[in-house]
């Protein structure tokens, strides 16, 4: 039965304190009246939410629950005080019967959040992205030391974790695009083994041993013969067209300044840095079904198939696509920012 609206409207508590005891108590009445209403409203959403992480409670015992909660919010529109009690009293039973024994604790969410955010950031790196940092100048101008960038490792395929091998094979890698790869240890060391000794000073036994990713520039593929006429790339008889941009100062007494280039390689265009004049001679030799041929950007800094001969396709990790964040000497290079990788 609705309360009588005086007692609704009451005055407040310090005017009701001159006003006859009678008065008083009503007042006292209708404001535990309102907030035990006010309460048992927040009961009833806390019991929807409490629903919603009690998957695993029996069907029926859920039904009873709602049903329950259905007859309390009718009550609750009436205002029917002894009803509301009586309701409530039915509700927080049949919840501590069917709903407590099956409920997740905050503690639990939080921690099966956590979780599931670590199992998606390593199916993700291990199937779709992995962030790389460059840690040396090979592939400038192209990529500065300091670049942080994102790797597709979907480009050419699905890759098994933690080995050198494809499950799934989209495509495959093409000339002119730059790629991540493990350094293949075995294949290099052989290489280097089958060269006269002049050649194998080209790297030091112990970086020939580590195991490490490396990122280059696929300038020949498996099929292609290629070779290097005094500093101009030769693949298949045809050389690699080069525009002449600027020279850049080095600091380097011995050699004062380096030429900076724009080589195109299919539908690849990109700029070379390199001393001039150029005498170096290299090959021809013959791509291996299965491999490609990398070099870096910075010709004469670079540590590439040039020297440690060929990479299997199996070990690239993926193909180098936009930078993410760019760190020099004198902070963040903000201009680099979200540069899509060419």
């Amino acid at each position: 039965m609705r309360r009588p609206y005086i007692l609704r409207t009451c005055f407040p508590a310090k005017v009701c304190l001159l006003l006859p005891k009678q008065c008083r108590t009503s007042v006292t009445k209708e404001n535990s009246d309102s907030r035990f209403l006010d309460e048992t409203r927040r009961l009833t959403k806390d019991l929807d939410e409490r629903l919603g992480r009690a998957k695993r409670a029996p069907e029926d015992g859920r039904k009873a629950i709602e049903s329950a909660l259905n007859e309390l919010r009718k009550s609750l529109r009436e205002d029917e005080i002894s009803s509301v009690r009586e309701k409530r009293q039915k509700v927080e039973n049949l919840a501590e019967t069917h709903l407590l024994p099956y409920e997740k604790s905050a503690t639990r969410e939080y921690f099966e959040a956590i979780g599931i955010a670590i199992l998606a950031a390593l199916f993700l790196r291990a199937f779709a992205i992995e962030a790389f940092k460059i840690p040396s100048g090979s592939m400038k101008p192209t990529l500065l030391v300091g670049d942080h960038l994102f790797v597709t490792k979907f480009s050419y395929g699905i890759r098994l974790p933690f080995a050198d091998k494809y499950l799934v094979e989209f495509s495959r890698p093409e000339r002119g695009e730059i790629v991540v790869f493990n350094f293949p240890v075995q294949e290099a060391t052989k290489h280097i083994q089958m060269q006269p000794a002049a050649k194998r000073a080209c790297i030091d036994s112990r970086s020939l041993k580590e195991e490490k990713d490396i990122i280059k520039r696929i300038v020949a593929v498996e099929g292609d013969t290629l070779e290097i006429r005094k500093g101009t790339l030769v693949v298949n008889s045809e050389p690699l067209k080069r525009v002449f941009l600027a020279k850049e100062p080095t600091g380097n007494y011995l050699t004062p300044y380096e030429n900076l280039e724009r080589e195109k390689l299919d539908e690849h265009t990109y700029t070379v840095r390199f001393v001039s004049p150029v005498e170096e001679n290299f090959g021809p030799v013959k791509i291996a079904p299965g491999h490609v041929f990398v070099m870096g950007d910075n010709r004469n800094q670079s540590l590439d198939s040039r020297c440690w001969g060929q990479v299997p396709i199996s070990h690239i990790k993926g193909r180098a696509l936009v930078l993410w964040l760019s760190l020099g000497e004198d902070g963040v290079r903000w201009e680099r920012f979200g540069k899509l990788i060419k």
